[in-house]
C-alpha cells in the first residue's frame, strides 16, 4: 500500500501525507453518507465542498 500512496502522490505531484489526508477524508464522508467529490449526487457531479 506504501508503494500504491507514493505513485499516487507523484502523479497528484503532492506529498504522501497530503494522499492520506485525501483518503482520510473521503472515507470520513462516505462513512457518514456524504457524496465525494467528483461523484454524481441527484444527477450533479460534486465538484467542491464548504463543508468544516
Amino acid at each position: 500500500m506504501f508503494e500504491q500512496a507514493e505513485a499516487i502522490a507523484r502523479e497528484m505531484k503532492i506529498s504522501r501525507s497530503a494522499v492520506v489526508a485525501i483518503a482520510l477524508e473521503e472515507f470520513i464522508r462516505r462513512r457518514i453518507g456524504i457524496v465525494p467529490l467528483g461523484e454524481k449526487s441527484n444527477g450533479k457531479i460534486v465538484v467542491a465542498s464548504t463543508d468544516n
